[in-house]
């Protein structure tokens, strides 16, 4: 992430800001190996053959109940990550504002310096799906 951002552009208008009305990240600005990386993020990873099988070959972002089960029973712990993307050149095309990326950061989830871990239950009550707004 971008620290000690120089003045100039904080002094801009709106700088900071996110529109108003919905808006969507323009991956194809990326180039093709980068974009197709960003593809399978999602969800739980690394996807294993076990959970493959345990889901029934079915994957989506949020665990399957067997999914659940299968990590409850091996007492696994994991770590959120988050993608931040710095956009640029935002424009409206066909009713939406588009930005252009230009930085991608993945960030581990920590807390007071350490990793922050999570059981499966913390994880299966994520709503992904959620739409802000």
């Amino acid at each position: 992430m971008i620290k000690d951002r120089p003045k100039h552009l904080l002094d801009q208008a709106g700088y900071n800001l996110l529109p108003t009305e919905p808006f969507r990240i323009e991956f194809d600005a990326l180039p093709e190996l980068l974009r197709n990386s960003l593809g399978p993020l999602g969800g739980i990873q690394p996807i294993t053959e076990t959970m493959i099988g345990a889901s029934g070959e079915k994957r989506q972002d949020m665990p399957s109940d067997a999914e659940i089960e299968l990590f409850r029973n091996a007492k696994t712990r994991f770590q959120m990550i988050s993608l931040v993307v710095n956009v640029a050149r935002l424009s409206k095309k066909d009713g939406t504002y588009c930005g252009a990326p230009y930085a991608l950061t993945l960030f581990p989830a920590s807390k007071r310096g350490e990793v922050d871990e999570r059981d499966i239950d913390a994880i299966a009550k994520l709503d992904v799906q959620k739409k802000s707004g």
